[in-house]
């Protein structure tokens, strides 16, 4: 796992998130960074017009993504903790910055 898969990973998750496509966004979580998804999805603005990756920074043995969701007129950046899981870029954590 590297940088660029993490970036390219994150963006395709965020995406998922904005389209609603929340089968295929759930697909990088792990059960531990799952029971965060209740609060990270209260926070996020309504409508949800964009998800932008804005950092990828190394931490440990695994990444932190920062992903910057959009809506109207306001934008949320959600930090998640990446790590590489059975050979694939998972987030492992998710917080609120």
């Amino acid at each position: 796992m590297d940088e660029s898969t993490v970036r390219e990973t994150a963006q395709s998750h965020g995406d998922a998130v904005v389209a609603g496509d929340f089968a295929a966004a759930g697909t990088v979580l792990t059960a531990g960074s799952s029971a965060a998804v209740p609060a990270i999805m209260k926070a996020l603005p309504r409508p949800l017009i964009k998800a932008e990756v804005d950092a990828v920074e190394p931490q440990g043995d695994g990444f932190v993504a920062l992903i910057r969701y959009s809506g109207e007129a306001e934008s949320v950046v959600i930090a998640s903790t990446w790590a590489d899981v059975d050979g694939a870029a998972k987030i492992v954590a998710l917080e609120v910055r």
